[in-house]
């Protein structure tokens, strides 16, 4: 073959012209197009395209522009089987521009900043505690202490236990914001208030039975006044001879009130829990009173005695307020179901309880045909221990409370619980009463002083169900 025909054989198999499968060992010869056409007699198959690359915004999957600068763009394993994977095997998302705040993992944030609940309370308080006021002897007791509390025929009607101890009704009402969509930081606050309970006495008697209120001298015996009384000494063989007639009436009443308000950070939380930390300040108010009141009329005829028909209107009054400030800390936390969810508070508090006792005290006689003359000084409320009195003490009141509820619908729900309050300093009325006598009025003050301002303190608590209402928003 010529120099010519060997340059068109080497021009037929560069420009694929001629039939190659008739060249033992040759390639196969064609256009374009029919190579093209046949890819599966190649050696191997030619890879396909990649496919674009996808970002995934507001659940919807965009082409990333690839002017996008690197920067924007982080690199995460894919999300599911079905999402699309470019080379490298990671999926790009686009990350949140500058002040987007991005959700915690497993904490999804709901839209409700604001919080409103109301609560229906059904508690029970420490009693207050009253010595022996008011006593009874049978018609015709006798001896220098009829009456006394260590005259074995006496019986005590009313004292020496706790009084105001039923359970009562009582209303707490709760609010709140967060201030971040998050959810991390908010603010709390409580209020509640208990309703004011009172216990009422009356025991009246013409002398039989007799009627007294117990006290005991400076020498330590024990003693009595009269308030209604028939002496069978005055003329004997069982005889029976009005001395007074009378009634003796004890009121006395106890309520509770109190807030807080706390600043609430989260301090753990996932898709079914949250733990947050309360920071915050605690307002209590406990106030008690007790009136004891003795209306008398002579019903001697005997010249040694005040003239018949003689009255006395004799009144002890006790009153102690005690209002506790202090600085409180705490931990709440809820626990969600789809419907359900359990919440619980315990916080402490710690202060000053400034107590302020007020002790009063009046007898008023009126004799008939003469007048009336009004002294200062009752029975157990005399010039030795009239007054107002001021104290304050470090206390301590932790709570602790739970609840059991259910949502009604998404912003609304209901539930019930349990709560304790304990208060470790109070002033209670009852303990404020001194039963040790100097003098009976209008005698002035005398021997020892007594009765006396005690100063006595001691622990209260509360507790009891409550069911409630709260809605978010």
């Amino acid at each position: 073959m010529n120099r010519q025909g060997w340059i068109g054989v080497i021009l037929a198999g560069l420009l694929g012209i001629g039939d190659a499968a008739a060249q033992p060992g040759g390639v196969r010869l064609g256009a374009p197009s029919e190579a093209e056409s046949a890819p599966e007699r190649l050696p191997f198959k030619a890879p396909p395209p990649p496919p674009p690359a996808l970002v995934i915004v507001n659940s919807r999957a965009v082409h990333i522009p690839t002017t996008i600068p690197p920067r924007e763009i982080v690199f995460q394993r894919p999300a599911s089987e079905n999402a699309v994977v470019p080379a490298g095997g990671f999926q790009p998302v686009e990350t949140d521009p500058p002040g987007v705040l991005t959700q915690d993992a497993g904490f999804v944030p709901t839209q409700s900043q604001f919080w409103f609940g109301a609560e229906y309370l059904f508690w029970q308080a420490r009693g207050m505690y009253v010595p022996a006021l008011v006593t009874q002897a049978p018609a015709g007791a006798s001896g220098t202490d009829v009456g006394g509390l260590s005259n074995p025929a006496t019986s005590i009607l009313f004292g020496d236990d706790r009084i105001l101890t039923d359970f009562r009704s009582g209303l707490s009402l709760r609010t709140g914001c967060w201030f971040d969509v998050c959810q991390n930081v908010g603010i709390d606050a409580s209020a509640f208030w208990l309703g004011r309970q009172s216990e009422n006495f009356t025991a009246s008697s013409d002398g039989n039975p007799g009627l007294f209120r117990p006290f005991y001298t400076d020498a330590g015996t024990s003693q009595s006044e009269l308030v209604a009384f028939l002496d069978p000494n005055v003329i004997g063989g069982g005889v029976l001879f009005p001395v007074v007639a009378g009634a003796v009436t004890v009121n006395a009443t106890t309520d509770l009130a109190g807030w807080d308000v706390n600043l609430r950070s989260n301090f753990r939380r996932d898709d079914v829990c949250r733990v947050d930390f309360l920071f915050g300040y605690r307002y209590l108010r406990l106030r008690d009173t007790l009136g004891i009141r003795e209306d008398l009329v002579t019903t001697s005829v005997l010249p040694e005695d005040p003239p018949l028909g003689t009255t006395f209107t004799i009144n002890d009054h006790f009153e102690t307020t005690n209002e506790f400030h202090g600085a409180q800390i705490g931990l709440t936390g809820e626990v969600r179901g789809e419907r359900w969810f359990l919440n619980w508070v315990t916080k402490i508090a710690f202060g000053n309880t400034h107590r302020e006792t007020l002790i009063n005290g009046q007898t008023i006689v009126a004799v008939p045909g003469i007048g009336s003359a009004t002294y200062d000084g009752g029975l157990l409320a005399q010039q030795t221990n009239i007054g107002r009195y001021l104290n304050d003490d470090f206390a301590v009141t932790p709570e602790v409370g739970l609840s059991v509820g259910c949502f009604v619908t998404s912003n609304l729900r209901i539930f019930g619980g349990y709560n304790f309050l304990y208060w470790s300093r109070v002033g209670r009325a009852g303990d404020q009463i001194d039963l040790t006598l100097s003098q009976i009025p209008p005698t002035p003050p005398q021997g020892l002083g007594r009765p006396s301002y005690p100063n006595a303190m001691t622990d209260f608590w509360a507790h009891g169900v409550k069911a409630g209402v709260e809605l978010k928003y």
